[in-house]
């Protein structure tokens, strides 16, 4: 991929920016599907970002992208627009809400049982969120949904990696359990190594026909692996063939 001529300020611009977001450089990492060692090494002058990465967090966070890269005009951001429209404001916070969490795109949908595409669209003010969709997002990461909605009172929030929502997270479980790589995972079920890694990550859903066949070569519980209720295993699982 191209990269742009050395600028050693951009490492220092792309830490005042995640800074100013109130961002850790795990949480920045994980919102855009990035390692934080790489994170690190950007800030510190230590692996220049390519133009790719940095319209990727300009979009993502709302960044001025000739700020970012050439040092430019104002920050922007979150927060920063004047007069925003209540549909701006309600992107923002529910874009707010991701962040806090330190979640991408792609993880979000995979919580909230919907595409990237459409977390995507509401973020980038394409299209309003319906009230059944806020009032998802409230009860998932228990949040104030007065807050989500009108902008008063505080946000709270309650959720963590911990509960096991992703089903990419579980899985890296079913894996574990029967020491399985990517790829060997993927020839049992009939799909390739980068499809597995992607459900993993987080920016490919789990497709019903999947979902089913996991269950049933594994025995997991198809509730357990679509939601994370309910216990693990439904039932003795069948022999798992290598292919």
């Amino acid at each position: 991929m191209k990269r742009r001529q050395a600028d050693p300020k951009v490492g220092d611009r792309l830490r005042e920016a995640r800074r100013a977001l109130g961002l850790t450089q795990r949480q920045f990492a994980s919102a855009l599907s990035y390692s934080t060692v790489m994170i690190g090494y950007m800030e510190t002058r230590r692996r220049q970002p390519t133009d790719a990465f940095l319209h990727q967090v300009a979009d993502t966070f709302q960044i001025r992208f000739e700020w970012l890269a050439h040092g430019k005009g104002n920050m922007g951001g979150p927060g920063m627009t004047v007069q925003a429209t209540e549909k701006d404001q309600l992107a923002d916070r529910v874009r707010a809400v991701r962040l806090k969490f330190g979640l991408s795109q792609g993880q979000f949908a995979a919580v909230l049982q919907c595409s990237a595409a459409h977390i995507s669209g509401l973020e980038s003010k394409r299209h309003r969120p319906s009230e059944a969709f806020l009032k998802r997002i409230a009860e998932t990461f228990r949040v104030s949904y007065e807050w989500l909605t009108t902008g008063s009172g505080d946000m709270g929030g309650e959720w963590s990696e911990e509960d096991a929502l992703f089903p990419g997270d579980r899985i890296k479980q079913i894996r574990s359990r029967w020491c399985l790589s990517q790829e060997a995972f993927a020839g049992t079920i009939g799909a390739t190594r980068l499809t597995v890694k992607y459900i993993e990550n987080g920016q490919k859903q789990l497709s019903e026909d999947m979902l089913e066949t996991i269950s049933e070569i594994y025995g997991v519980s198809p509730q357990w692996l679509q939601t994370g209720e309910g216990p693990m295993i439904a039932e003795e699982p069948v022999r798992v063939r290598l292919k």
